[in-house]
């Protein structure tokens, strides 16, 4: 039976003389059975009592009357619910992606730099950065969008590996070993090998936003510490934190967040203005402050070079501005994410490069719309 916690008492169908199907009110000296109120996942399900209102427990998995634990030599006997992680319904695949220039230089921001510098000197038709500009439209960039330079790469590496799946039900309570959340990665048929990842590997173009490091961590901390601090402290939490840690949202971190809100916002921006939505990633960079755009595929003229083609930069000022718009505006005036303002398709949320960041961060974590928008116009 499901019943509203917050309304009127439930009607009791079976009477009081009647046991039958009734899971007893395990408050002492009361009479009442317990209702359940389902909620919107199994981690919110809830039991309250038809008699008091006043019990109200979180639902554990475990049948209050059925489960016996253990006491006086006696073993435990378990009795649960337990959801099955194969319900398609309740699952969802763990992903991690990377990038890396093809000419092996790497993913670090002065990789980048580097191989952007042997596209200019190989003539690349569509290479592009703030030099093409005019100084007082660089100034633009700099001051308004705290962007040190924007610079295109001709041939980023995109690979994704798709290493098993999660359950989105909790567990808690139950004798399941993983704690939280259930992650099952994909068995091997192979005697030799433990476990199977399933990879593609994607090529396209990228443009990188060189974020000023200055504006980050006076945003970040008021300016009471460096950046490179700042970045070092928060990738080791980062590190360490569990997904279930991540997800719940309380990590403390103010960095992370901020430039993986401000980077959702540019893949948004970047999709109205290139019709890009199927074939385009993005990445952080935090321990060096800055943002990736990368095509999953070749399209020339028709991808990412769109917004740096105009030589006057008037295309990539207008999406940043859109960019501004997204982080500032939401219509539901949320406290830091949502889906009427920054979040994205969970299946194309892989913000982090794996030399900074290890494990799987859940899809739509780690958000702050706030502390990005700051960062615009800060100067």
């Amino acid at each position: 039976m499901q019943e509203s916690i917050d309304g009127p008492g439930p009607s009791v169908v079976i009477s009081k003389e009647d046991t039958r199907d009734r899971i007893a009110c395990p408050e002492n000296n009361c009479s009442g059975h317990l209702h359940v109120n389902l909620g919107d996942r199994l981690a919110g399900v809830r039991f309250f009592c038809s008699e008091s209102r006043n019990h109200n427990d979180q639902f554990y998995g475990q049948c209050p009357t059925c489960h016996k634990p253990a006491a006086d030599g006696e073993e435990e006997v378990l009795s649960e619910m337990r959801p099955k992680t194969i319900d398609a319904k309740h699952t969802q695949p763990l992903i991690l992606e990377d990038i890396v220039s093809n000419d092996g230089t790497g993913t670090s921001l002065e990789a980048l730099y580097e191989a952007s510098e042997i596209n200019q000197a190989d003539d690349d038709t569509y290479h592009w950065n703030l030099d093409t500009i005019t100084p007082g439209s660089q100034a633009i960039f700099y001051d308004t969008f705290s962007l040190n330079d924007v610079f295109t790469v001709s041939d980023v590496s995109s690979v994704s590996a798709v290493y098993g799946y999660e359950s989105n039900v909790d567990s808690r309570g139950t004798d399941l070993e993983t704690h939280g959340r259930l992650a099952r990665s994909f068995s091997s048929s192979d005697s030799d090998r433990e476990r199977t990842a399933y990879l593609t590997r994607r090529e396209g173009r990228g443009i990188v936003f060189d974020l000023r490091t200055d504006v980050l961590a006076d945003v970040v901390s008021n300016g009471d510490a460096e950046y490179e601090a700042i970045a070092a402290r928060e990738l080791t939490q980062l590190n360490d934190f569990d997904t279930d840690e991540i997800a719940d949202g309380e990590t403390g971190l103010r960095l992370t967040p901020l430039l993986h809100a401000y980077q959702h916002a540019l893949y948004q921006a970047a999709i109205e203005e290139t019709g890009l939505e199927d074939f385009l990633a993005a990445k952080v960079l935090i321990e060096e402050g800055a943002i990736v755009l990368v095509e999953q595929r070749d399209v020339g003229a028709g991808g990412l070079s769109q917004i740096t083609m105009n030589k006057t930069g008037s295309v990539l000022l207008r999406t940043l501005q859109r960019t501004e718009e997204i982080l500032s505006d939401c219509s539901r005036d949320c406290t830091d994410a949502c889906l009427s303002c920054v979040f994205t398709d969970d299946a194309r949320c892989h913000p982090f490069v794996s030399r900074e960041v290890e494990g799987y961060v859940p899809a739509n974590s780690l958000l702050d719309r706030h502390l990005a928008a700051e960062v615009i116009r800060r100067a």
